[in-house]
């Protein structure tokens, strides 16, 4: 697994656990001082709590911040005092135990910000929900663009690990082909981010129902190139097989691109029509 993830799962809570040790090391008021911030780690959900409660009323989901301030606790223990850890823990290396306990602390705040924003999403309008969903874009155009920076930096591993040229000529083809679909994503977001701006100037509009049938193009490239690097890559080690250590064939079915794909088509279509009943009815008048 790249180092680079396991730093992101486990920060900041790794850094923070180690400042708090040191502290705790240092002397007296030193230990003091560490105990009082992992309280306040600990209690910040609380805190957070009690704010939302008093500001609009108590909703389930807020239950998961119970969770997130029990695991808070937990997590920050063990990561001020690793020779505590017990169980199967103990038999992984530290960055590993790092990322395990990191990673289900940020999926408790995931979990709990996705149940938020579906609440907010039910609740708003038009226009705060197209805003929603273009943070919701933005939101997974960065997790794209992180998912391949660490499959770059897995790549470079990897073929420096390569037994021979063609080895590593097939190694970094294997991760550019599963790099490529997380690029044409950020493209048909921005795709997608340029028909949300058309739909906000003009609804019905000629360049809503133009930038709809782009974003369809877009997706119909994206899907197609997907299918085809893959389907190109298996053949090619078919050919080279006789010349590699290691052959690994792939079957891909690009689901997200698929659902881009019909879900554009499907709005071209309803927008196209919404503008044509639209016209219709002014020339009625």
């Amino acid at each position: 697994m790249s180092d680079l993830l396991l730093r992101i799962f486990a920060f900041p809570f790794a850094p923070v656990g180690e400042g708090l040790r040191w502290l705790s090391f240092s002397g007296g008021a030193g230990n003091v001082v560490a105990w009082v911030i992992y309280l306040m780690i600990g209690l910040f959900p609380f805190i957070i709590l009690a704010a939302l409660a008093r500001k609009r009323g108590s909703y389930p989901e807020d239950l998961l911040l119970v969770v997130l301030a029990i695991l808070l606790f937990a997590v920050m223990y063990y990561m001020v005092n690793p020779g505590a850890m017990g169980g199967n823990l103990r038999m992984i290396p530290p960055a590993m135990g790092h990322m395990l306990m990191g990673g289900a602390v940020w999926s408790v705040v995931l979990a709990y910000g996705l149940i938020r924003f579906v609440r907010r999403v039910f609740a708003a309008g038009e226009g705060t929900m197209m805003r929603y969903l273009r943070i919701l874009l933005y939101a997974l155009g960065a997790a794209f663009g992180i998912a391949v920076v660490l499959r770059l930096t897995d790549m470079f591993t990897a073929a420096g690990r390569a037994q021979s040229d063609m080895d590593t000529a097939f190694s970094v083809l294997r991760y550019l082909t599963a790099i490529l679909p997380n690029v044409l994503n950020i493209w048909v977001i921005r795709a997608a981010l340029r028909l949300l701006t058309a739909l906000r100037e003009d609804h019905y509009g000629e360049g809503s129902v133009r930038t709809a049938r782009g974003m369809s193009r877009v997706c119909a490239v994206t899907l197609a190139a997907t299918v085809l690097s893959v389907t190109a890559f298996n053949i090619g080690q078919l050919l080279f097989a006789g010349r590699l250590s290691d052959v690994h064939i792939e079957i891909s079915f690009p689901l997200v691109p698929i659902l881009f794909v019909l879900g554009a088509l499907l709005f071209a279509r309803y927008t196209a029509q919404g503008k044509a009943l639209k016209d219709e009815n002014e020339g009625f008048v």
